[in-house]
């Protein structure tokens, strides 16, 4: 069997260094756009069909009604009613006792579940999964939600680096909604063609 000559060597070489370059210039570029994303303002969308971000039912009921200042403080399940309930930036909560509603009214931000109610584990994969509320962990006064107890185990063996990809994502998520917002409110704002040329 005959070995390569030099000339093919050096074409390998030249072939493996440009894949190397290429790779590193990538792994810079998500990089800088990671650290873009981590340092922007979160992203205010409040409009007409912005409940599509969040984990709710057709009323906007988050959490599937439980009520978030149970599962916050003391770690507790229990399941609110309509007649003690909050709506907050569109979201109705409900609560268990007057005392939680009061907790909540003074402290709102503290008690929203993160990433929309939606699954912590599986929004640091990049998508969206409905939650079993008996899986609910608080960690630094946030409240995460899991949609089992793998998806749970597996946030607390590393919760750094989730959090990390599961902020980034949501942003992405919140970017992509006023987006299309945007992209709607500026088709609805073109002039309508009646099919008549005035122009003579």
């Amino acid at each position: 069997m005959k070995s390569p000559d030099n000339g093919q060597k050096r074409k390998c070489k030249r072939l493996f260094g440009g894949f190397f370059l290429l790779g590193f210039f990538l792994l810079g570029l998500f990089g800088t756009a990671k650290k873009e994303l981590l340092t922007q303002e979160p992203i205010q969308i409040f409009s007409d069909n912005h409940l599509s971000l969040y984990n709710v039912d057709k009323n906007a009921l988050i959490l599937d009604g439980y009520d978030p200042v149970a599962l916050s403080r003391s770690r507790n399940i229990e399941k609110g009613i309509p007649e003690l309930s909050v709506t907050h930036k569109g979201l109705l909560f409900y609560f268990s006792s007057k005392a939680n509603m009061r907790r909540f009214n003074r402290d709102k931000e503290r008690y929203i579940p993160q990433y929309g109610g939606w699954c912590t584990y599986h929004m640091s994969l990049g998508f969206r999964r409905k939650i079993d509320i008996q899986f609910s962990t608080v960690n630094e006064k946030n409240l995460y939600n899991f949609s089992g107890l793998i998806p749970q185990l597996q946030f607390l063996d590393n919760k750094e680096a989730l959090l990390e990809r599961a902020e980034i994502a949501w942003k992405l998520f919140q970017q992509q909604r006023k987006n299309e917002n945007q992209s709607k409110f500026d088709s609805s704002m073109e002039p309508e063609f009646d099919g008549n040329d005035n122009d003579q």
